[in-house]
């Protein structure tokens, strides 16, 4: 290991504070995967709930492993995870910038996913139109929300938050273009 000749220097006591720190450091990791997981779960759950219900209130029969099947689908592509960050990435993450990377990188990805989710869930399955109030698609109206939840995440949000910044700070926007 590249500490073994600082631990040898320390001895005895920074061997111990680095198998410490160590399990510390991994302790945390730990910690952020099961809230990382839990999310996932979560939302998994929660997407297989509202799928059943709009498709059992439209009359249409989906097996349980069709909806979770499309649950599972729903939440790979529209919750960050590392695992999906491309090649370009991936490779990146050997150097200093990898880590700084990955997570824009989810956050397009994601991104994408939302919008293109939220139109499918929209579009008709028979016409193919994208009309919200001529669509006969039973998730219409989760379409309609994700795709409203990512405009305000994506668009709404980060503007009101600068000009909310900007007006506590006292700074205008001259100032802020500065």
């Amino acid at each position: 290991s590249i500490l073994k000749p600082m631990m040898k220097a320390l001895g005895k006591v920074g061997e111990a504070t680095v198998r410490g720190a160590s399990k510390i450091g991994s302790g945390m990791q730990d910690l952020y995967v099961a809230e990382d997981d839990f999310w996932k779960i979560t939302m998994y759950e929660v997407e297989k709930l509202r799928r059943a219900d709009a498709f059992r209130k439209a009359g249409i029969k989906r097996t349980a492993q069709e909806i979770k099947e499309e649950a599972a689908d729903v939440v790979r592509n529209t919750i960050p995870n590392y695992a999906y960050v491309g090649d370009f990435v991936r490779t990146m993450r050997a150097t200093p910038f990898g880590n700084f990377m990955s997570w824009p990188s989810e956050i397009f990805r994601t991104g994408y996913g939302i919008i293109r989710q939220g139109l499918k869930d929209i579009k008709d399955p028979v016409t193919g139109s994208m009309n919200y109030y001529k669509s006969t698609s039973p998730t219409k109206s989760i379409g309609l929300q994700r795709l409203l939840g990512a405009t305000i995440a994506f668009g709404v949000l980060p503007y009101t938050i600068v000009k909310g910044v900007q007006a506590m700070q006292g700074v205008s926007d001259e100032e802020a273009e500065a």
